[in-house]
């Protein structure tokens, strides 16, 4: 869709205001702000990189709306950033000159500014006085499904003007389409979550080992890694003596003792009934031997739901620049697991081979 043509915005002297010059400007903040900005940073997507979705809908807005300029701003703290922008090239302006802040403090409706000279919130703006001499706004408000307005779908000209009834419709229209899409991306993300973590312990599942494995292979790059497949001892035998609900609350306790051992990007994982994967990055094996007694030492002085308990750890070093295959590991850390097991439990084995039993 072609889009017409305009200068890009020049704020050189805009950004050269004096604060109490801008503050003057600026509007006031909704009596929702924080929750409100809480809202907008819970999206995720201030700073993110241009998407042509989102582009196609400012092409749309300009298109329809027959005007050189168009955003999708989001009113920041300090400032409106664009996530999708024709006509202009600055990715953000200061909040005090935004007109979309002054949109969302009656986030049901659409502003409408026919003639920024005439409009005592706009005439000295230095977004109307210099560059690029805004003369005509209409922004529709970004509201949430949760009633929060994020900030605003916005068309803007160099002469006065006003929209028709079919251009306010279509930018209202455009502007749901913009909210759609954020809320859609927040939901598959929080469903992708979900799907990684384990219901019980809030830890990741075996699937998000996977994710966390990605996330720590650049600091395994330079400084090795290591990799602990953790066993709560006798947990079966608890689980029939006790009841499901002991067991649980057990196994609940134990996933927020290991979780304190490692450190970003490494983390915990549950992926078995009463196993669990550390994954340490940049550890070496005395630093990983050291946090796994440690936490055997937190766990033996616990008060556990049922009665106390012990872990069994196998251990695997990775050396920088070795693939991280979560298999690999795996059926390394079981072997080193077992070895521990059979050794007498609640105590902890490295990885030193496919040594058998003869």
């Amino acid at each position: 869709m072609q889009t017409p043509d305009a200068p890009s915005l020049n704020l050189a002297h805009a950004t050269l205001l004096s604060g109490n010059a801008l503050a003057a400007l600026g509007a006031p903040p909704p009596a929702n702000e924080d929750d409100r900005l809480a809202a907008l940073h819970s999206y995720n997507i201030l700073d993110t990189a241009p998407e042509p979705l989102y582009d196609d809908i400012t092409a749309a807005a300009a298109q329809l709306c027959r005007t050189p300029m168009a955003l999708i701003s989001l009113i920041d703290q300090d400032r409106q950033w664009f996530k999708s922008r024709v006509g202009m090239q600055p990715a953000e302006t200061p909040r005090d000159l935004a007109f979309c802040a002054h949109a969302i403090l009656q986030p049901d409706q659409m502003m409408e500014v026919g003639d920024t000279f005439v409009d005592p919130r706009f005439a000295r703006n230095a977004l109307v006085t210099g560059g690029p001499q805004i003369r005509f706004y209409a922004g529709a408000p970004l509201l949430t499904s949760d009633g929060v307005a994020l900030g605003t779908l916005c068309v803007l000209d160099r002469a006065p003007r006003t929209l028709s009834d079919a251009e306010r419709t279509a930018l209202q229209a455009l502007a749901r389409q913009v909210v759609t899409t954020i809320e859609l991306r927040q939901a598959a993300r929080l469903l992708e979550g979900d799907a990684l973590r384990d219901p019980l312990t809030d830890l990741w599942n075996r699937e998000g080992l996977e994710h966390m494995l990605e996330d720590a292979a650049p600091v395994a790059k330079l400084h090795g890694l290591a990799f602990v497949l953790i066993e709560i001892d006798g947990f079966k035998r608890l689980k029939l003596q006790f009841g499901s609900d002991a067991a649980d609350a057990t196994l609940v306790q134990a996933a927020r003792c290991i979780e304190t051992e490692p450190q970003e990007p490494g983390g915990v994982a549950r992926i078995g009934a009463a196993h669990f994967c550390m994954v340490l990055p940049g550890a070496d094996s005395a630093q990983a031997l050291a946090s796994v007694q440690r936490l055997q030492t937190t766990i033996a002085a616990a008060c556990w739901p049922a009665d106390t308990i012990s872990i069994t750890a196998g251990l695997v070093c990775v050396a920088p620049g070795e693939p991280l295959d979560s298999h690999v590991l795996m059926a390394r850390a079981r072997h080193a697991l077992l070895g521990a097991a059979r050794a007498g439990r609640n105590c902890v084995q490295r990885f030193d081979g496919w040594q058998t039993d003869r």
